[in-house]
């Protein structure tokens, strides 16, 4: 790597004319300011400035773009890709007429297509508590802190007696023996 051929102390790069980016910006604009005043006298100004640097941002920030973000700089695009998902996260409804005279209302952003992820608390439901990754999840889909992971701790509303007795009858199936074969 080269220092900067404007001498400011930073290193340069081939691809900025061995300048660093704060003196190369520099001389895009002046540059920019000499060709406004030749334009001004010529008229035209067909043919790009210099091909083989890179563009300034589209937004006019003063940083580089690039032709993968669409001549803006990183942080300029990244605020023109939100306000596109901004756009197109809008309800959208669009309303049909059937055959029977009714009208079919149907809201493109339904909870049944797309569902909302569900959002994880790490409080605990008993003293609001921050558990974070320490919670204990009751078998009521509750989360609580150590001192409530007990079910008589939190007055649990899950029938342990009756999920119990389901999986025991899951688990031993009733097995009876033919009786016609003990009387013949």
């Amino acid at each position: 790597m080269d220092l900067c051929v404007k001498d400011c102390g930073f290193y340069g790069s081939s691809s900025t004319m061995n300048m660093c980016s704060n003196c190369y910006k520099k001389h895009l604009i002046e540059q920019k300011t000499e060709t406004k005043t030749s334009v001004d006298d010529d008229h035209t100004n067909d043919a790009p400035l210099n091909t083989s640097s890179p563009p300034l941002c589209a937004k006019g920030c003063g940083f580089f773009g690039s032709t993968t973000t669409m001549n803006m700089c990183s942080s300029c695009y990244k605020d023109h890709i939100s306000k596109h998902k901004k756009i197109a996260a809008e309800p959208l409804t669009a309303t049909t007429s059937l055959s029977t005279n009714t009208t079919l209302t149907t809201d493109v952003n339904s909870k049944a297509i797309n569902s909302n992820p569900v959002i994880v608390k790490n409080r605990c439901e008993s003293c609001n508590k921050k558990v974070g990754l320490t919670g204990f999840k009751c078998r009521c889909e509750k989360t609580f802190c150590g001192k409530h992971r007990y079910p008589q701790e939190h007055s649990c509303s899950f029938d342990f007696k009756k999920a119990d007795i389901e999986i025991l009858i899951k688990q031993n199936p009733v097995i009876k023996a033919d009786k016609l074969e003990r009387r013949i």
